[in-house]
């Protein structure tokens, strides 16, 4: 994906962007995981959820959940009573479909869908798997602050991720075809927390761009979440989103580079997985560790050189920024080779350079653009 050089304010970027989103339920039904059926039941010992069918939460009364046991209310996902532990229970996959959605031909749109996520109790996401089809700019996963569903309807692109509304708080970006993250143990278990029955919004940007017969695209995919009850010593990640707006790309530029930009990193946390965005005409982002932007001289950490599937880059051995005023170097090029300069925005014919960051302890999201950052 790609972005340009030109200094653009967070409103003017809000504007910028037009997508595509929806929830929809799979072909089989009424089992574990599966949809529910069209009159909101499931199978024998299962629950409708956000037309999703799950196990019954069972630990009201401090009886077991799965993996954990019944005394004192302990249980594991869906059974823990009131006031009880976390048992040891297996991940459950949590499936979210999506779509399929209508992008006008020649056309981009963002809508939004808010689902419960299907957990009971505390809980930990251990992994997230999104598999979309074709015509997808980006998909985040934002936890809600809603308290019901609400169906699918166009929204502004990146809103949650650029702080636009305090009602949503990203924990999962992709601009690929398929993505998935694991979270670590460090050595603790580590991953995002969720509250009992988590609403999820899932904002996806499409585009249909590409098309000269006048045929709408399709989108479809679906987010796959692994969550278990949060444990004992677990330890809650985070999201930190850094990049530049000050793009502007010329017109039939062979190679366009950004300076090597330097963003320091809080010394209390460690990265231990990051993500790169640009839009179609990126050809490289490079990312340093270090102290400076003289970083660049070192080894690169991270040398994307395809901007359509860039990867999830995870780290055995965690990023950590104990030395004084230590960070990220990056650098993001470009070839233009269309007639019109190329601007930072979020449109498909836009331009980004963007780094995805997955941190722990968590301390909240970090938006850091342009060197300066903000919770």
């Amino acid at each position: 994906m790609m972005r340009s050089d030109r200094t653009a304010s967070w409103a003017g970027f809000l504007l910028l962007a037009a997508a595509l989103l929806s929830c929809s339920s799979s072909s089989a039904s009424g089992g574990l995981r599966q949809a529910c059926y069209g009159n909101g039941s499931c199978n024998a010992g299962l629950v409708c959820l956000s037309q999703i069918c799950v196990q019954p939460d069972t630990g009201a009364d401090g009886s077991a959940g799965n993996g954990g046991s019944g005394s004192g209310g302990s249980g594991g996902l869906g059974g823990g009573g009131h006031g009880g532990s976390a048992g040891s229970a297996a991940p459950v996959t949590l499936v979210l479909p999506v779509g399929p959605m209508t992008v006008p031909s020649s056309a981009e749109s963002t809508q939004c869908v808010t689902v419960a996520l299907g957990n009971t109790g505390h809980a930990m996401i251990r992994k997230i798997h999104a598999t979309f089809g074709a015509g997808l700019v980006d998909a985040i996963v934002y936890k809600s602050t809603a308290t019901t569903p609400s169906a699918l309807a166009p929204c502004t692109d990146l809103s949650g991720a650029t702080g636009a509304s305090a009602a949503l708080y990203p924990i999962f970006e992709t601009n690929q075809a398929t993505l998935e993250i694991d979270f670590p143990s460090l050595p603790n278990l580590t991953g995002p927390d969720v509250v009992d029955r988590q609403m999820v919004t899932i904002e996806i940007h499409g585009s249909d761009r590409g098309d000269t017969t006048g045929t709408p695209l399709s989108l479809s995919g679906e987010i796959d979440i692994d969550v278990l009850p949060f444990p004992a010593g677990g330890v809650a990640s985070d999201l930190m989103l850094t990049g530049t707006t000050t793009l502007s790309i010329p017109a039939q530029d062979s190679l366009y580079q950004t300076n090597v930009l330097f963003q320091p990193v809080d010394s209390a946390i460690d990265i231990f997985a990051l993500s790169t965005m640009q839009h179609h005409l990126g050809v490289e982002l490079k990312i340093w560790q270090g102290t400076s932007a003289a970083a660049s001289s070192q080894t690169a950490i991270v040398d994307d050189t395809d901007a359509v599937s860039p990867g999830m880059h995870s780290f055995s051995t965690p990023l950590t920024f104990t030395t004084a005023g230590s960070g990220l170097a990056f650098q993001c090029s470009w070839v233009n080779n269309t007639f019109g300069t190329v601007s930072f925005g979020t449109a498909s014919t836009d331009e980004t350079c963007f780094i995805w960051q997955y941190y722990a302890p968590a301390s909240g999201y970090h938006l850091c653009l342009n060197g300066t950052c903000q919770l």
